[in-house]
């Protein structure tokens, strides 16, 4: 997400960061495809989440705070917090 791009409406599947990364990027995490980091990548969002970094959807709606990782199944988004909204 670049600064001029972003806005509160902007959101990203997590697997789209996975994907975007070279099979030289893989390599150097261990993992042999994009489908190996997801369950780290899912981690990380809940702790950026829990940081108040950024906002964790599903369905358009928003995770609330209490809602873990574990609790958390199927697809989520992803949405920068605005610092004007923090």
């Amino acid at each position: 997400w670049s600064s001029d791009v972003c806005s509160s409406d902007l959101t990203m599947c997590p697997s789209e960061a996975a994907r975007a990364l070279s099979s030289t990027e893989l390599k150097a995490t261990g993992a042999s495809s994009w489908r190996d980091l997801m369950p780290s990548i899912r981690e990380q969002c809940f702790r950026l989440r829990d940081r108040g970094d950024l906002e964790i959807l599903q369905g358009g709606q928003i995770v609330p705070a209490d809602q873990g990782l574990g609790d958390t199944a199927g697809p989520i988004r992803l949405r920068k917090v605005s610092k004007e909204a923090a």
